[in-house]
């Protein structure tokens, strides 16, 4: 499989499973400890947008032609912010039914 097509395969299927997780929790009382973490991941995974120039932003993990090393924002922390903020944002979904 060329890089391109793996790599939207990869986004495709990152973007399902999260989903899918997100949409099976529905939106009953949640505990305090989900809100918080979804809510984190949320937050993160903006400001990591926001740090980006709106023509480098790309869902593909693909390094582009004109790309340059962001160093600003949630990136001088963390290296992968939007990964992070979904990670969190799924972790929060996933608690939600245990901690209730």
């Amino acid at each position: 499989m060329p890089s391109t097509r793996r790599s939207r395969f990869y986004v495709a299927a990152q973007f399902l499973t999260a989903a899918a997780l997100v949409l099976t929790v529905g939106f009953r009382a949640m505990s305090w400890l989900s809100i918080a973490m979804i809510l984190a991941g949320f937050v993160l995974g903006i400001a990591a947008i926001a740090s980006i120039r709106w023509s480098q932003l790309s869902v593909l993990p693909d390094v582009g032609q004109s790309a340059r090393l962001v160093t600003s924002g949630p990136y001088r922390w963390i290296r992968h912010p939007m990964y992070m903020g979904l990670m969190l944002l799924t972790a929060g979904c996933m608690v939600s039914p245990f901690d209730a």
